[in-house]
């Protein structure tokens, strides 16, 4: 339940709050009090999906589009059956990790961050037509080619890489601009090439990590030498965890 909101309306004074117990007696007076509560706490699960389901709705070029949900819980044995006669699997869904995505507001953040990048090395601007289609097709390429139930480790460490915008957008950006760090022109756009998941021999004690290689190409020049970013997650809980910095190494994994 979200708690986060003021239960109490703010034109209620404070001799009417610590007067509460007291107009327990007094029905007519607490009757007064209770009109003036605001919207009481609901649960973060319903709200976030009648969220999605309204941003869903909107067009896709509306900065209040959403896409997608990401929606961390467990697997059930149980079933339920929809009005529509289907019988599908029960999920526990948790609270914690569970966001509305909108892919608008990933793409601009995106841009705006290459954009600081080349502004920064005084380097030749690339076109934000090209560079916005371009950001498209990698997320596509993921969202579609990459999707999956989540259902083993390996799974799993790959939809969090993938869901997770402070972690995946920054390195979205790095990836885009991967021609910086070999030698040659640097004022290529690379693309992603692959991602790949195995288990990884860095790990907590009890846990269960796996390591994410996403490796970028210069689709211009193929005997130019990719760049692999690689991701150490922890898939042993319900929410995932990442366990350390985003490694960069030149070559493939």
């Amino acid at each position: 339940m979200d708690w986060s909101t003021q239960i109490f309306d703010p034109d209620l004074t404070v001799d009417q709050l610590e007067q509460l117990e007291q107009l327990v007696g007094r029905p007519n007076e607490l009757v007064q009090v209770l009109l003036k509560l605001s919207t009481p706490p609901v649960s973060t699960v319903y709200r976030t999906f009648r969220d999605a389901i309204v941003g869903q709705a909107q067009r896709v070029s509306d900065p209040g589009f959403i896409s997608r949900v990401s929606v961390p819980g467990r697997l059930t044995d149980r079933t339920v059956r929809l009005f529509s006669g289907q019988v599908v699997p029960v999920v526990e869904v948790k609270s914690r990790g569970i966001y509305t995505w909108s892919e608008n507001d990933l793409v601009d953040s995106v841009l705006q961050a290459v954009k600081e990048d080349t502004e920064k090395r005084n380097a030749q601007a690339f076109d934000e037509v090209l560079l916005r289609k371009t950001v498209r097709a990698l997320l596509d390429k993921i969202y579609y080619q990459f999707r999956n139930l989540g259902q083993s480790s390996a799974d799993r460490a790959l939809n969090y890489a993938g869901t997770n915008a402070f972690l995946f957008a920054s390195q979205i950006s790095e990836g885009l601009l991967s021609a910086k760090h070999v030698p040659g022109k640097d004022d290529r756009l690379y693309a992603l090439d692959y991602v790949r998941v195995s288990k990884s021999p860095y790990c907590r004690l009890g846990s269960d990590c796996q390591d994410v290689a996403v490796g970028f190409f210069d689709p211009e020049d193929e005997r130019r030498s990719r760049v692999t970013y690689l991701f150490t997650i922890d898939v042993s809980d319900e929410l995932p965890v990442t366990l350390a910095p985003v490694h960069q190494f030149i070559g493939d994994m």
